[in-house]
């Protein structure tokens, strides 16, 4: 199954879901970009619908936001938690995560923070939730983080 699903992730990104580049990022987050995979909001949307058991998605904003509104599915792990909560999140699973827009590092810095604990299956969600609004896709509010 994983091997369909990295297929599948990997169709959507070469499909036209993936950003190629961070450029407008300082030189320290273009260096570890080959590291994890880009994604846009169409792209997670095609896979995330395919098969949506396979994604653990996490949303990097502090809660009070991520209450308003957040991708479906989402759980909520403010960045500055990350270490603390880190044991919840699952190693083998496709993890994707965001914050507000291109100009938020959060989802950067957590990968970071997840590639020196050993987590290899990780995609940033490139527009963040801004991008994913402009595209009307789905969203909820409330739930527990």
């Amino acid at each position: 199954m994983r091997i369909a699903l990295g297929s599948l992730l990997a169709l959507s990104l070469v499909a036209g879901g993936c950003q190629t580049s961070r450029s407008q990022y300082p030189q320290d987050a273009k260096a570890l970009f080959g590291s994890y995979r880009a994604i846009d909001a169409e792209g997670l949307f095609k896979v995330v619908a395919a098969e949506p058991e396979h994604f653990y998605i996490v949303d990097l904003r502090p809660y009070y936001i991520y209450a308003e509104t957040h991708i479906p599915g989402a759980v909520s792990i403010p960045f500055h938690l990350l270490n603390e909560r880190q044991s919840n999140i699952p190693k083998f699973e496709e993890l994707v995560l965001y914050c507000d827009d291109r100009s938020c590092m959060l989802d950067d810095e957590a990968a970071k923070v997840l590639l020196q604990a050993g987590y290899r299956h990780i995609n940033i969600l490139d527009d963040g939730i801004k991008g994913w609004l402009d595209k009307g896709y789905p969203t909820s509010s409330g739930d527990k983080p």
